[in-house]
């Protein structure tokens, strides 16, 4: 997993887009949790 700890100290304003990316990204996931969906998000 990632480490919120240098993304919030490094750079405040990338936090809540990290956190929000990674939760829309968690309840694709955890709704359809088929291979394709990770690789077709991953940048």
């Amino acid at each position: 997993m990632i480490s919120f700890s240098g993304l919030t100290s490094g750079n405040p304003v990338f936090a809540p887009l990290a956190f929000v990316a990674l939760g829309s990204i968690g309840i694709l996931a955890i709704l359809d949790d088929r291979p394709n969906v990770r690789l077709c998000l991953s940048p």
